[in-house]
């Protein structure tokens, strides 16, 4: 999803705040039509799609990092799958990046929406600007409950996430700026510098509708050991 979409939501937003409830389901109705039968047929051929599928997921991950290969992708999703407790089950990490195609990039924002709404998507593998963007959509899990799941299962690991908190600004979709903390740093990560990922402007978020809190506290401990 490009960051100019945020800032396309932010404007219809300050023109619906002004209209009343009637009004608001009329202009969204008479406007979007289309694109809201569009999308909702997309995001039932990919929910069709992703729950008939025979992976089984064990954590999943969206990157908006730097731009990487496709084979980094798969070598850094086999050296997270160690953390898989269940056999057969492997840790997942896609790209979502812009590839300049409209129609594959659509394509990709769809998915990336539809799996979030739906809870498969997990963590947020992100440049800063990236962090900003999809703050402002409300798209992250309050980064104090992972700090919480950690200190329970690894204190050792919980101070150092303490020490890697990333803390943004950002604009709200009421336009009210913000400053929070979203993110764990990955700067200087052993594993990914196995596979010759960057990680000078690397952040991890938690996606908002994830309950695999303890599955990403695993990650992170192969991440940063």
């Amino acid at each position: 999803m490009k960051i100019w979409m945020k800032n396309f939501f932010a404007a219809e937003g300050a023109k619906l705040r002004e209209m009343t409830i009637g009004e608001k389901w009329q202009y969204i109705w008479e406007y979007y039509k289309l694109q809201i039968i569009i999308l909702m047929i997309a995001v039932v051929v990919i929910l069709v799609s992703i729950f008939t599928s025979s992976d089984e997921t064990y954590l999943y991950g969206a990157w908006f990092g730097t731009p990487v290969h496709q084979e980094q992708m798969i070598m850094l999703g086999e050296r997270l799958s160690v953390i898989a407790e269940e056999e057969g089950y492997a840790v997942l990490v896609t790209t979502y990046l812009e590839t300049g195609n409209p129609e594959h990039d659509m394509a990709l924002s769809t998915r990336f929406v539809a799996m979030m709404q739906a809870g498969m998507i997990d963590v947020f593998f992100a440049s800063n600007d990236a962090l900003i963007a999809y703050a402002g959509m409300g798209a992250f899990v309050p980064i104090q409950e992972l700090m919480d799941e950690a200190y329970l299962i690894n204190p050792a690991l919980h101070s150092e996430l303490y020490e890697r908190l990333h803390t943004i600004s950002f604009v709200d979709w009421d336009g009210i700026d913000q400053t929070e903390t979203v993110a764990i740093s990955l700067a200087g990560s052993p594993m990914l510098a196995e596979v010759f990922i960057p990680t000078d402007d690397l952040y991890l978020a938690i996606i908002i509708n994830s309950d695999n809190m303890h599955r990403i506290v695993a990650a992170l401990e192969v991440l940063l050991p």
